[in-house]
């Protein structure tokens, strides 16, 4: 079955709850037109190159992804697959679509959690915060610059 699973990070967020999802031209999940759109635009493009092999999906994943953030300024996550897959994600917002176009089945979703921090323990990160001067010059030269703030997505669990 379907589950939808709404997590909220403080009990003063308020707002509508999470509606279920719209199902778009292949039938498959997909909750933004936008994200349908680029999937199956990434698609078209991909497969008009030159010297394109319908067995690389790795590929194809990758486009999708990159694509995806770029339109959303936000990290995504994406799976393609010659068969159908069950998925559990937990995704942001209203960022998640899957899309079967040709046997291939593409999946991207928005990630709720900065993959960069989200993973490191307390020490690591109070480390790399207090050592200005160490490691993290070297990592582009990015010292002095901040990230921008960005919105804060509701998170959502979908299972299929």
């Amino acid at each position: 079955g379907l589950r939808f699973i709404t997590n909220r990070s403080s009990v003063h967020e308020s707002g509508p709850a999470f509606t279920p999802p719209k199902q778009f031209i292949t039938g498959y999940v997909c909750c933004n037109l936008q994200l349908n759109n680029l999937i199956e635009d990434t698609f078209e493009m991909v497969k008009n190159v030159q010297g394109y092999s319908a067995c690389n999906i790795a590929r194809m994943a990758n486009i999708i992804q990159q694509k995806s953030e770029e339109m959303f300024g936000h990290p995504f996550e994406s799976v393609v697959a010659l068969s159908d897959f069950a998925q559990n994600v937990h995704f942001a917002g209203d960022l998640v679509c899957k899309v079967e176009i040709d046997g291939k089945y593409m999946l991207t979703y928005a990630t709720p959690y900065d993959a960069d921090n989200a993973v490191e323990s307390v020490s690591i990160a109070e480390e790399s915060q207090a050592d200005s001067k160490g490691d993290a010059q070297g990592k582009g030269g990015g010292e002095g610059k901040k990230k921008p703030k960005k919105k804060q997505l509701e998170i959502h669990n979908f299972r299929m």
